[in-house]
């Protein structure tokens, strides 16, 4: 197919590239690349995150085209059956739906599942313990192949997507994209029924889980305004149909949880800067009662630096004799360290610069 700059632009400014890339047959990441080429900006995941939050965002304009014609772009669809053959499939209600998924491959993961399934069962045959070959994993049956498809399906739309698919250690799987994970899970609906068994010539009757024959899909990851997603097949409407609608509602929870994450981390920040902002008031507060305390102290010390010269000059009043001695020292020597004492005493001898510069320094030496 044949696009102008104009319209992809247009395309990719409306909706994310996970969404529109299905529609022109290419995956997010070719998509992604073909813009790159053709000098077309597209918004990237916080864009569409900011503004599912209402928050404002802006829109990179497009570059002027080198030509005075907008060329046309032309977007060959892969030819890999995946997503957009669901996409087709659950839209236009095609018979032929069940029988398209069941020609695509299917994923490692199932194929891995499948085959560590196909081992505990042959183990549990092979053993001579009547209760382990009861209790065999079962064959697996058109519901249970049903189910891999589907999941084969989702989890390649999901790659094609851009995300990282695994398995949990409870068997469930997971998708990690754009730093966010989602787990969920397909599964066939059980009821409780009870059930008549014979075991060693002994009849047992008990209450256990049976398959209804109908699948069912489940989200189990937990975000802000969502408790649980799960779709039951009905005898109208099959499980099949609603791949398209299990990747949505999957990538609305991968879009969540990062507007949540941001939401988390942008809480977080405003609370540091609170605190700092605390701790800052406090900081300057000791400051100043540091200060204070030592605008006191160099007061009260000049108080007393004038008391004792106003001391010496009594005494120098009355006359002294240079011959005079006290406690074996010279009268005169007594006079220069009571001097001294006032001048250490008196922290405006050497100026008003001096004097406050010894109360600032006071206060930024204490923790």
């Amino acid at each position: 197919m044949q696009i102008t700059r104009a319209n992809l632009y247009a395309l990719v400014s409306e909706s994310p590239l996970s969404k529109v890339a299905p529609h022109l047959g290419i995956s997010p990441t070719l998509l992604a690349t073909i813009c790159r080429e053709n000098d077309v900006p597209y918004p990237g995941s916080l864009y569409w995150t900011f503004k599912s939050m209402g928050r404002p965002v802006d829109l990179k304009p497009l570059p002027k085209s080198l030509s005075d014609v907008d060329t046309s772009i032309k977007i060959e669809p892969t030819k890999r059956a995946g997503f957009r053959t669901l996409v087709k499939s659950a839209h236009t209600g095609s018979s032929q739906a069940t029988e398209r998924q069941q020609k695509v491959r299917e994923h490692p993961i199932i194929i891995k599942r499948i085959a560590e399934h196909e081992h505990r069962r042959r183990e549990a045959l092979a053993s001579r313990n009547e209760w382990v070959i009861k209790n065999a994993p079962p064959a697996l049956n058109d519901v249970d192949r049903r189910c891999h498809s589907i999941l084969s399906n989702l989890l390649y739309a999901l790659e094609e997507g851009g995300g990282r698919v695994s398995a949990t250690e409870k068997g469930n799987l997971r998708v990690h994209l754009q730093e966010e994970n989602v787990e969920f899970l397909i599964r066939e609906k059980r009821k409780q029924t009870r059930v008549v068994s014979n075991l060693g010539g002994h009849v047992f009757s008990k209450q256990e889980l049976v398959g209804t024959g109908k699948l069912m899909f489940s989200i189990l990851t937990y975000w802000p305004g969502h408790y649980s997603t799960a779709w039951n097949e009905t005898d109208s409407v099959r499980l099949d149909t609603r791949v398209p609608n299990m990747l949505d509602r999957i990538l609305e929870g991968v879009a969540a949880l990062k507007a949540w994450r941001i939401k988390q981390e942008e809480e977080e920040e405003r609370r540091r800067k609170v605190a700092e902002e605390r701790a800052e008031r406090q900081r300057q507060a000791e400051l100043e009662r540091s200060r204070r305390q030592k605008l006191v102290e160099l007061a009260g010390d000049w108080q007393v630096a004038n008391v004792i010269r106003g001391l010496i000059a009594a005494l120098r009043s009355k006359g002294i004799d240079g011959d005079s001695e006290a406690a074996g020292k010279p009268l005169g020597d007594w006079m220069a360290w009571a001097d001294e004492i006032a001048d250490d005493l008196d922290a405006t001898r050497d100026g008003a610069a001096s004097f406050f510069s010894a109360i600032a320094t006071e206060g930024s030496q204490r923790p």
